[in-house]
């Protein structure tokens, strides 16, 4: 298993997708239905854009509903509940996109 120096395990983002294409995909679905719903987020009213991480060196996906002016230290704090920290570059390119969705503004966000 991989971890850090620091005794943690490093989450590293796989990808930022809609909502729509993860229902499809038998390997994160339940996930992604599961944080829904428990943050009251209707999957089925509109199209949502999610960040897909993995907890490396294990099975464990996370899923975070990325949102408008989020701060990337939400993501950060949540995974220290499973042990885990957000490597460098997924950091960064999670920066950059939520940046991008609050200066430019998303479609499928509006």
């Amino acid at each position: 298993m991989e971890s850090c120096k620091c005794g943690n395990f490093i989450a590293k983002l796989l990808t930022i997708i809609d909502s729509n294409e993860v229902l499809d995909s038998p390997e994160v679905s339940g996930t992604m239905r599961a944080k829904a719903n428990r943050e009251n987020i209707d999957l089925y009213s509109k199209n949502h854009t999610v960040a897909i991480l993995n907890i490396q060196g294990t099975d464990s996906y996370q899923i975070y509903f990325l949102k408008k002016n989020m701060d990337v230290n939400h993501i950060e704090e949540d995974l220290k509940k499973f042990g885990a920290v957000l490597n460098h570059d997924s950091k960064l390119i999670l920066k950059n996109y939520i940046e991008m969705m609050s200066d430019e503004g998303c479609k499928r966000d509006r």
